[in-house]
């Protein structure tokens, strides 16, 4: 089976190669199209992510992008706290829910950062950084099967 996600930002960008996830993948990817054309993201750091898995430092551009998925995904709650619960729900849909628990359990008490941005792009680099490292272990599994 292929199933490759590579989360940047939760929603940093789900690559996905799995036919049952298309319709998730296209809404994501119209998501991330609005947000690049509201924000002026260049497009090309974007790839490079894909590519490299390496999440860039920030800078205003990347913050104002990672705030506009955040926010288009509900990952923030009505506060401007990170909703951890909803990202939960979204990543048990490519793992099974025991893995998501483990990687999002470290991360559940950040919310640092003085703008929406800045505490996306903490939340997301330390849930990226829980899954890489549950996938090194070999515990990273997937819920679905490519068909």
């Amino acid at each position: 089976m292929v199933f490759k996600i590579l989360i940047w930002i939760l929603p940093y960008i789900y690559l996905v190669q799995c036919s049952p996830v298309r319709v998730i993948d296209q809404n994501l990817n119209n998501i991330s199209k609005t947000c690049v054309n509201e924000t002026g993201m260049d497009t090309n750091v974007l790839k490079n992510i894909m590519i490299t898995g390496i999440i860039p430092q920030q800078s205003k551009t990347y913050l104002n992008f990672l705030e506009c998925l955040y926010k288009k995904q509900n990952y923030f709650d009505e506060g401007g706290s990170i909703s951890y619960s909803t990202i939960e729900n979204y990543l048990s849909r490519y793992y099974d829910i025991s893995i998501v628990k483990k990687a999002l359990s470290p991360c559940e008490s950040i919310q640092l950062g003085s703008t929406l941005g800045e505490k996306a792009y903490n939340a997301g680099k330390c849930i990226i950084g829980h899954l890489q490292a549950l996938e090194t272990k070999g515990v990273l599994g997937a819920t679905e099967t490519e068909q």
